[in-house]
Parts: C-alpha cells; structure tokens; sequence
C-alpha cells in the first residue's frame, strides 16, 4: 500500500501531524484538500470557532453541498493562512479547496498575483456575512464585484459573458451561468449596469477594482479579451 492510500485511512489529526513530520507541509500551494472524515460543516465551524477571517468567494448559495468536481474558491487574510491550512490536507482529501490570500503570500496567488486588488480583497474581508450562521460569504456588493472581476478578467471569454469584440466571441456553454448571477446581483443592488464584458469593466474602474496595467499584461496571456479591448 503507497502512502496516499494508507494516508487516507489515518484520522484527519493524525494525518496532518505526519503530513508535518514529513515536510510535506512545507510548500505553500493553493490546491488544498478538506480531510477525509471531516464534513464541510465540520470544517466550517472549526474556521468560526478559530475567528478565521476568511470568504468563500462564489457559487456558496447551495453549502454545505458541492457539486461532483466542484471546489471551494476561498479569499483568506495572511494573518489567518497558518491557522485556516491546520485544518487542511495538502495533498489530498474529500473536498478540494483553493485558497487565495488577501497580500498574495507565496504560494496562495493567482498566476503569480495577488487574486484581488487590495481595495477589493480587503472589502471582502472586513464585510463578510454568515450564510446560516457557519459559512462565511462575502456581502451582495462585494460578491456582485468579485463575481464580475473574476468573470471578466480572469474567466475572459470563457465566462460566456457577452462583448462588443468579435474576434473573442463568448464560450456558448460556460461552466457556471455567469450573467444571470450577476443579473440577479446587479438587480438586487439597484445597479443599472449592463451585463456585458465591457459595462462591467467600465464599473469595476471606476471604483478602483480593474487590475493595474502589468497585472492585465499577466492575465491577457490566457484572457484574449484583455489584449482586444484593454491593450490593443
């Protein structure tokens, strides 16, 4: 039996003391796992109980459910990383996790960056609600916002989101139905804004939230929407 097998039998304490032991801890990385044998509940109110100051970030209305092939998109600030990876596996487990940092510590960005300005990620943070009094989820603003940098900058066209671009036509079947969450968002907070790549750029600009001009330098190499209507 090879050790990810025989890990995987091993309580979750257990499992993370060795994990220590072994250095296998010791490369900061943002896929982890929640552990074999803890429920999502059960790690969400450990993170309550420990005050961690975190967010999941999106598609949170259906948890303590996660679809099959799902993860869980999280924003933490640095100060709570240590404490938020103890009760994480990282290697493996029943429920993968990314987990971003507010600063973009080593190891817990996004393509080499910070996952949000610092505007945005602090917002996120300081303003979180509990969704039935366990999962921390960030505000309907701070969602509508990071839901919208998220589909236009880091999605691009494959959030499906429609656009003045011809040659970066939007994905016909996106992963996730990006407009209509963003559409109930946008309605909820009495936003008249179109739901389209570039209404929405337009927004997250003027409230300081579109990325500086080296990051969209960074993100255009797999977002071809940045390069036509951004830098071109």
């Amino acid at each position: 039996m090879n050790w990810s097998a025989a890990k995987d039998m091993l309580p979750a304490d257990l499992r993370r003391m060795l994990s220590r032991v072994l250095g296998r801890d010791k490369r900061p990385r943002v896929r982890r796992y929640i552990p074999h044998g803890v429920t999502v509940e059960q790690f969400f109110t450990s993170l309550r109980d420990a005050g961690v100051q975190c967010a999941v970030l999106r598609w949170f209305d259906t948890l303590p459910y996660v679809a099959p092939g799902e993860d869980i998109d999280m924003l933490v600030a640095d100060s709570d990383l240590e404490v938020l990876g103890s009760y994480l596996d990282n290697t493996s487990g029943s429920l993968p996790c990314d987990i971003y940092t507010a600063g973009g510590l080593p190891g817990t960005q996004y393509k080499q960056r910070p996952y949000f300005p610092a505007a945005l990620a602090q917002s996120t943070l300081s303003r979180r609600l509990l969704q039935d009094g366990l999962y921390p989820v960030p505000s309907p603003a701070d969602h509508f916002h990071g839901l919208a940098y998220h589909a236009v900058y880091q999605k691009g066209p494959a959030s499906g989101l429609p656009t003045t671009h011809a040659d970066v036509p939007p994905l016909a079947e996106p992963e996730h139905d990006y407009a209509a969450v963003l559409g109930a968002l946008c309605d909820q907070l009495g936003f008249k804004i179109s739901i389209d790549m570039e209404s929405l750029d337009q927004h997250l600009a003027e409230r300081g939230y579109r990325p500086a001009r080296q990051d969209l330098l960074n993100l255009s190499k797999s977002n071809p929407w940045i390069a036509s209507h951004l830098l071109g």
